[in-house]
This record gives structure tokens, sequence and C-alpha cells, in this order.
């Protein structure tokens, strides 16, 4: 699918979980036009950002944040179909008072809250990695 119409129909399904989200008290002149980010599109929605993450879900949390900040929000919700778990425990890094991040798990039009998964128990380096140890 072409990178254009692709990211116009991501547009379109944003704006309706937003619209899921926030329910009879929406106001589309509240909204900003959705745009193309990085890893997906979003919105700001009064000062609250909206990314609906469409590629390498795993690391999606940095590029979001940075749209939006750039963007004047002052929090950010981030909907993703993959990864939500691991999105959710690097979002704990960030201060919460500071710059409130919510991440929801999105199947269709559900959206869940995203669930911290917890650090692996075991973590060991690879052996690739430990050769350039010495």
């Amino acid at each position: 699918m072409e990178a254009d119409r692709r990211a116009r129909l991501l547009g379109v399904a944003l704006l309706a979980l937003v619209i899921d989200r926030l329910g009879d008290g929406f106001d589309a002149s509240c909204a900003t036009e959705v745009t193309s980010m990085g890893r997906g599109v979003a919105l700001v929605y009064r000062q609250q950002a909206w990314v609906l993450v469409d590629d390498r879900h795993d690391s999606a949390l940095g590029p979001a944040v940075a749209w939006a900040t750039s963007a004047g929000a002052t929090s950010l919700q981030l909907l993703a179909p993959q990864a939500a778990g691991l999105l959710a425990r690097r979002a704990t890094g960030f201060a919460p008072e500071r710059f409130p991040i919510e991440v929801w798990q999105v199947e269709d039009r559900l959206q869940t809250p995203a669930v911290a998964e917890a650090l692996p128990a075991d973590i060991r380096p690879r052996p690739e990695h430990l050769e350039l140890a010495d």
C-alpha cells in the first residue's frame, strides 16, 4: 500500500480511537490535523498528544515523546497494537508529574490500559558482544 494512502487510513483510525476514548465530549475544533510521524500518526487534542504506533513498535516511545513535546503537548496517549507492555514499562521511566504518559493496547477499536511487563529475569550478553570486551 502506498505510504500516503496508508498514512491517511491510519489517520482515520487514530481519529476514531480518540473519539471512542473521549466520547460525546469530543470537539473536533480542539484537535490539530492528523500528522504522519516517524512511527505512526499523531494529533494533539487540548494539549494532549495522541499517537497511534504503526512501525517498530518496540522503539516507538522516544519518537512519540519527541513529537509530542515539539507539538506543545503536555501529556501523551500512546496507542500500540503491539509491544504495549514493553512501552508501558519504558514509560514508567518518565516523570509523570512533568509529562504523563498512558500506553494503551489497541486491538481493532478496543483500547485497554497496557500493563507494564516485567524485565526479563536473566539478561545475558550475546557472545558477539562479549568478544568486544577483550
